[in-house]
């Protein structure tokens, strides 16, 4: 977790620096990539992620002490783990989208944004969507 913190650090920093780098923002009015949407999403992953691990501890935990058929508990905890999955496919979507518009901007010829942090952050996107695989496929097995 530590690790991550650091990585999401240098990237907030990365995403930061493309707001005064001038050949990215020349290209940014033609295809505009939201960088503060980028910005508050890698802070709030972290946070998203924390409830979802207490969330899924709760439900590994209350496990053993459910009994059999529909009790409401259950199907509070059911409406909240589809919840927490529709809310992650509405934020981390946005989120995929935005990095993918964010590499259209980038061009090889601009110091500024050419710089190597942004892989850690394509290399996020793509963990992220395959995340976003397969919550679908949890989502239609449920």
């Amino acid at each position: 977790l530590l690790i991550m913190i650091i990585i999401i650090g240098f990237i907030i920093h990365y995403l930061n620096s493309l707001k005064t780098c001038p050949c990215f923002q020349v290209q940014n009015i033609m295809n505009r990539t939201n960088l503060d949407y980028l910005i508050i999403i890698e802070i709030v992953s972290i946070v998203f992620y924390i409830l979802l691990l207490i969330h899924l501890f709760y439900v590994y935990t209350s496990m053993s002490s459910m009994k059999g058929g529909n009790g409401n508990s259950e199907s509070l905890m059911m409406f909240f783990t589809i919840l927490l999955i529709f809310l992650n496919f509405l934020i981390y979507g946005y989120f995929v989208f935005f990095v993918y518009k964010l590499a259209e901007n980038i061009k090889h010829d601009c110091p500024c944004a050419a710089h190597p942090v942004r892989y850690l952050l394509y290399i996020q996107a793509v963990v992220v969507f395959i995340n976003l695989l397969f919550l679908l496929v949890g989502l239609i097995n449920m």
